[in-house]
């Protein structure tokens, strides 16, 4: 318990250390006699705002500091305070994804907002009655997520803010930027299948396209995620970190889109076929695509 760590903390302070150590940061505790506590309990009363202060400015600072002067340290923070506290932020906030009626690359940003278990409002428009709704949009088209009334455009920004607002951009900016690499890949690999979807081409030419894109575009991107998660010493690993981000999500839809629905074998990439099965058995990714399959079944 953390309350035999600051015996002068009250039940409620105790409350706020245990809700940052569900944090993922780490607790190192040097042992102090109790006579000495005793002896020192007027010197070592330290204020609670105080503890609690050096404690966050521990975690922003992302290295030991004494927290109480009684050999309470923090120790390696896995996570930095402050992606913490816009992840509460983004609970409280009101989402809005305005988006065509047909599918485009929002679907990660419906994805990212569902495995965060964040609520949103998903408003869609015919193409031909979207105008109004385009009208109101920086560039004049469609997606927009709107959060607390204020406007995103550009399906690339709208992902990279949610990513950042619900903790799954990766630990640390170098994480984030491989995030950026992975996902910058998948829309140029299927920039030709947007154009399609965007610009709503009959279902024989967008498959014609999608049968180019596989045969044409996709094996190089594909070679090159299959050599990083090679590459990663760890087989259980994700393809940045240790953790879900939303890179994962990301190419997960697309390993799932082109494997399940448009028959690409992935045999020959054994890094790639393992890990969408490791990612298959995420819960929550397994009820977006599952929910999806079942929309497009009622088209």
């Amino acid at each position: 318990m953390l309350q035999e760590f600051c015996p002068l903390m009250s039940i409620p302070d105790v409350y706020q250390l245990q809700q940052v150590h569900c944090m993922n940061i780490e607790f190192y505790h040097l042992p102090i006699c109790k006579t000495s506590v005793t002896n020192n309990k007027r010197k070592l009363g330290i204020s609670s705002k105080r503890v609690i202060f050096n404690l966050f400015k521990a975690v922003e600072e992302r290295r030991p500091r004494s927290v109480t002067g009684m050999g309470v340290y923090i120790f390696r923070p896995l996570i930095q305070w402050s992606s913490s506290r816009q992840h509460r932020k983004a609970e409280m906030a009101r989402y809005r994804l305005l988006d065509y009626s047909f599918t485009t690359a929002a679907e990660l940003a419906r994805a990212i907002l569902e495995f965060a278990g964040q609520p949103f409002e998903d408003k869609r428009f015919d193409k031909d009655k979207a105008q109004e709704a385009e009208s109101g949009t920086p560039f004049g088209t469609l997606p927009v997520l709107e959060v607390d009334g204020k406007v995103i455009a550009q399906h690339q920004s709208i992902c990279r803010y949610l990513a950042r607002q619900h903790g799954l951009s990766g630990k640390d900016e170098t994480e984030a930027a491989v995030c950026d690499l992975v996902m910058d890949g998948l829309w140029h690999m299927f920039s030709k299948v947007r154009h399609a979807e965007v610009h709503q081409l009959s279902k024989e030419d967008r498959c014609a396209v999608i049968k180019k894109m596989i045969s044409e575009d996709a094996p190089a991107y594909l070679d090159a995620y299959e050599k990083m998660l090679k590459d990663r010493k760890d087989e259980n690993d994700f393809i940045v970190g240790k953790e879900v981000t939303w890179s994962d999500i990301g190419l997960t839809l697309a390993l799932a889109a082109l494997k399940y629905r448009h028959g690409l074998s992935l045999e020959t990439r054994p890094q790639l076929q393992s890990y969408l099965a490791r990612m298959m058995e995420v819960p929550q990714l397994v009820e977006f695509l599952s929910k999806r399959a079942q929309e497009e079944a009622a088209l």
